[in-house]
């Protein structure tokens, strides 16, 4: 498995929301010796759902884990 791409729409909080949980469950899964999310090279999104996956691509490019990611997107709402 080379390449998998993702597709998300949607508008809202509710898009941001599923388009965490799409990004979420191919970092859980393990293919081979590494994660799935390593195998993730297209995300095609619109609207609200864009969000999550412009601020993992960003963090990942930077060399931050997805597990800090992950927990900074979670808590982007707590004051």
């Amino acid at each position: 498995m080379k390449n998998i791409a993702l597709a998300m729409s949607g508008e809202g909080y509710r898009a941001l929301a599923f388009s965490f949980g799409a990004l979420s469950y191919p970092n859980n899964v393990r293919y081979g010796d590494h994660y799935l999310l390593k195998n993730v090279t297209f995300v095609s999104s619109t609207s609200g759902s864009s969000i999550t996956p412009i601020a993992c691509s960003a963090a990942l490019c930077l060399g931050h884990a997805f597990s800090m990611i992950y927990y900074l997107l979670l808590h982007a709402t707590d004051a």
